[in-house]
């Protein structure tokens, strides 16, 4: 009855092989139930005969009908026979079509192992995969392209990212760069997931920060836990991105040296007060940060152990030394025979020397910070010491640094427009960058009382500023109601930072909506509000 019925779409949603099992069930069945019929209608002597005679009406053949010279019934079974053969290759035509489906199917959905080796595995399908894959392939192309591997996750429709990765690779300007993506889907928590996409022998691993912060670093400790101590353990590099700082020590105890944490909102929010100081920074920034122009490159050079940092700053024709990456602890192992120059450390050990003094010495093990187009274009052209080696290398002497005067700064009125989270870090940064006497202005759709509680439990406390006015202005409103905004003096301000609110960056498109959507106002108010000064002071607007 029903519970029969039930237990057999049970067994056929859940054993892979029931179509299979269920065709040669119905086979075996039929043959059977036709043998005996025959057997006892045609009165042959041989059972094995009225077998074979019923196998044939199985297979479609006409032999069986044509044999049938007997009586009316004989003919009947036999045309039951032929029948129930046309229902059997019905089923096994349809059972070959569902496996060649479920084949391709597998394949469009990305269930196939990945073959390559040496690839740079990206886990984890956030609104900054396109930028990372774009870069990747900047970064690529010195190297006639690379493979770049996604692991997206199980509810990230496969199909839309490939459209999206087909789009970026049709591109005008650049493309991909010969460099291939390939997508697959799945949990990076399973281990036969990391397996399909190669994690093992993987150059490097990004793992990407996805939806609320919370929500993000738990994932990614979970994440850094499986690649670290499961089977498929890279044996690249492993770069986390972390949402909320405060999670980088936990996920860096999780992972030890082999991982790197970079926390991506912090660095923001300090390029963002950065910017705020000095008008056109972001664009140096965006050049520097990116793989389009010239970038950053660390490299170990032997034969420059024991000139010093002004030797070497004249050594590099075609990059501009900065640094030194400099061991913290000596190497546990020597270097391999197969690892040069160039090879990279993972940076776990390393302490950054940003523009050491002149005299300072290289030491065994120091790599050389430069500023290239790319890690292939530049290399040291080894000279002489001392000055005398200098001129060898025809560079002339830039003689004694230019006298600059600093320009002095006065105190400012900075205005904050939205509630970020980590707000005390971001205050902490800008009090870093003013002069001294400079007032903040914090206005946000948290209710005063709520801002200052959230500050005093992150730790915030107005007496440890050094720079910006002890009272920091707190105020309360809608910043997407243009009335709202024209009550601020937005025209007294000398810097304004619009922020992304806290309670709407798990949906980041409506977080960036609501962000330029603030910019624009604020833009045309204090338009607006010059123009009106300007007539007040008697000059006008649009007259003969």
């Amino acid at each position: 009855g029903e519970e029969g019925g039930g237990q057999l779409d049970y067994w056929f949603s859940t054993v892979g092989s029931a179509k299979a099992l269920a065709l040669g069930a119905v086979t075996l069945g039929m043959l059977l139930v036709g043998s005996l019929a025959l057997f006892a209608i045609t009165g042959r002597p041989l059972f094995g005969e009225v077998v074979w005679a019923a196998l044939q009406g199985l297979g479609v053949e006409s032999s069986l009908l044509e044999e049938t010279e007997g009586s009316n019934l004989e003919r009947a079974v036999s045309m039951l026979v032929s029948l129930g053969g046309l229902l059997v290759t019905a089923l096994l035509m349809g059972l070959c079509s569902d496996q060649i489906g479920e084949y391709m199917d597998g394949l469009r959905a990305g269930k196939s192992e990945v073959i390559e080796s040496g690839h740079t595995l990206i886990i984890g399908a956030s609104d900054k995969l396109l930028e990372v894959i774009r870069q990747l392939s900047l970064a690529n192309e010195s190297e006639g392209g690379g493979v770049v591997v996604v692991l997206a996750d199980e509810s990230a429709s496969k199909e839309d990212l490939e459209e999206q990765v087909a789009e970026m690779e049709g591109e005008e300007a650049g493309g991909l760069k010969e460099t291939k993506v390939i997508i697959r889907t799945g949990s990076p928590m399973v281990t036969s997931d990391l397996k399909k996409v190669a994690c093992s022998r993987a150059r490097a691993v990004i793992v990407l920060a996805e939806g609320c912060p919370s929500d993000s670093d738990a994932r990614a400790m979970r994440v850094v836990l499986g690649l670290v101590n499961g089977s498929e353990a890279p044996a690249g590099h492993i770069v986390v991105e972390v949402a909320d700082v405060d999670s980088e020590d936990l996920i860096q105890l999780v992972g030890g040296d082999k991982i790197e944490t970079l926390c991506a909102h912090e660095v923001l929010g300090r390029l963002m007060v950065q910017c705020a100081r000095q008008p056109g920074l972001s664009s140096v920034w965006e050049s520097l940060l990116g793989f389009q122009d010239a970038e950053f490159y660390t490299a170990e050079w032997p034969s420059l152990v024991g000139r010093t940092f002004e030797e070497v700053s004249y050594m590099f024709p075609d990059a501009v030394p900065l640094g030194l990456a400099r061991r913290c602890r000596p190497a546990s192992s020597p270097k391999s025979p197969g690892e040069g120059a160039n090879s990279p450390s993972d940076g776990s050990d390393l302490e950054v020397l940003l523009n050491p003094p002149g005299d300072e010495e290289l030491l065994e093990g120091d790599q050389v910070i430069v500023l290239a187009e790319d890690d292939d274009t530049y290399e040291p052209v080894v000279a002489a010491p001392g000055l005398q080696g200098q001129r060898s290398l025809g560079v002339p002497s830039p003689g004694p640094p230019p006298m600059v005067s600093p320009k002095q700064v006065g105190p400012e009125r900075v205005l904050l427009l939205g509630w970020r989270r980590d707000m005390d870090s971001l205050l902490g940064v800008l009090d870093e960058w003013v002069a001294p006497g400079t007032e903040v202005f914090i206005y946000a759709p948290l209710a005063v009382a709520e801002q200052r509680e959230v500050l005093e439990a992150e730790g915030f406390d107005v007496q440890d500023l050094m720079n910006i006015n002890r009272k920091i202005i707190h105020d309360s409103g809608d910043m997407l109601e243009r009335r709202s905004l024209e009550k601020l003096p937005l025209e007294t301000f000398s810097s304004v930072l619009v922020l992304a609110n806290e309670a709407s960056e798990c949906n980041s498109l409506q977080s960036d909506s609501n962000t330029m959507a603030t910019m624009l106002l604020v833009r045309d108010i204090q338009r607006k509000k010059r123009e009106e000064a300007l007539q007040e002071d008697g000059i006008g607007f649009g007259s003969g």
